[in-house]
């Protein structure tokens, strides 16, 4: 229903009033307190902290997004190198991913590692399409090393970013929750998708996971009021609902747990000092199956 969705409402905190239940601010536009909230609220969630004080932490790379667009009419050797699908470039613990999306468009990554948080982010901030592009391509330590054609996929894509934006946007660092972190469930308030299992890109199951997340709980949503039946006193709802909260968190846990491990393995394979190699022997192992017992 168009009365259920709230536009342009930035949740500035969430917090747990002295009856129980949790009110949230929303600026200007007003507190509202609720029995039970869902923190959909991703990686810098406002709810998060009602259930556990771990903030995200930095893991290890910073990227930015560019885009070559109709590239197979107007690019037709770049399209050819990073393929019809995804593509993987990797070397000196630094990558370029890309994948097609529309109006024929490659999309793509810049990734560089490094063990400051901010760094890479302080010398890409503020810089002109040439200046970003002279800096990527001819710091060693970066992509000077790299041969002539993923020097031109980088080079095309920050010169047409900067046709069409006027500015390259700068590399920032990616984040994530420590592996296997738990909370014990509350009444009134649970979490979902990145604000309860943060983690990078590398495994490709940040969607996978929220979606699922978002079937169980409204599965224990239904079966909480199923079994309050008519039985509307105060607090009953929360009291069914909180040993199901405890029962979800627990599935989570466990199938969020094994999918943020594969991707900080990834993450290790993809940015080591001979990246291509070690992905290239992943995939050999992933395709030939286990060994034989």
């Amino acid at each position: 229903p168009q009365e259920s969705i709230r536009w342009r409402h930035k949740l500035l905190s969430a917090t747990r009033t002295a009856a129980g239940r949790i009110a949230l601010d929303f600026g200007d536009n007003g507190t509202f307190e609720h029995d039970f909230v869902i923190g959909a609220d991703g990686a810098w969630s406002k709810v998060r902290p009602l259930l556990t004080g771990v903030k995200p932490q930095y893991g290890g790379v910073s990227i930015a997004t560019l885009q070559i667009l109709e590239a197979t009419k107007r690019h037709p050797e770049l399209s050819s190198l990073v393929g019809r699908g995804s593509c993987a470039i990797l070397a000196n613990r630094n990558g370029l991913f890309t994948h097609r999306s529309v109006r024929d468009s490659i999309w793509l990554y810049v990734i560089v590692s490094g063990d400051d948080e901010h760094a890479i982010q302080d010398r890409t901030t503020g810089l002109t399409p040439q200046q970003f592009e002279d800096l990527m391509t001819s710091d060693d330590k970066l992509f000077g090393t790299w041969d002539k054609r993923t020097k031109a996929l980088l080079e095309t894509a920050c010169r047409e970013e900067g046709d069409a934006k006027g500015k390259i946007p700068p590399l920032k660092p990616m984040y994530m929750l420590p592996l296997d972190h738990k909370w014990e469930a509350q009444p009134g308030v649970a979490l979902i998708g990145d604000a309860a299992h943060l983690m990078m890109p590398w495994a490709g199951e940040g969607v996978n996971l929220a979606l699922w997340d978002s079937l169980d709980i409204a599965a224990a949503i239904a079966e909480a009021w199923k079994q309050c039946g008519n039985d509307n006193r105060p607090g009953k709802f929360k009291e069914a609902l909180l040993p199901l909260m405890a029962e979800f968190d627990e599935k989570m846990f466990a199938r969020s747990s094994e999918s943020a491990h594969e991707t900080w393995n990834n993450s290790k394979i993809f940015f080591s000092d001979n990246g291509a190699q070690d992905m290239a022997d992943m995939m050999a192992r992933l395709m030939n199956g286990p060994p034989p017992e």
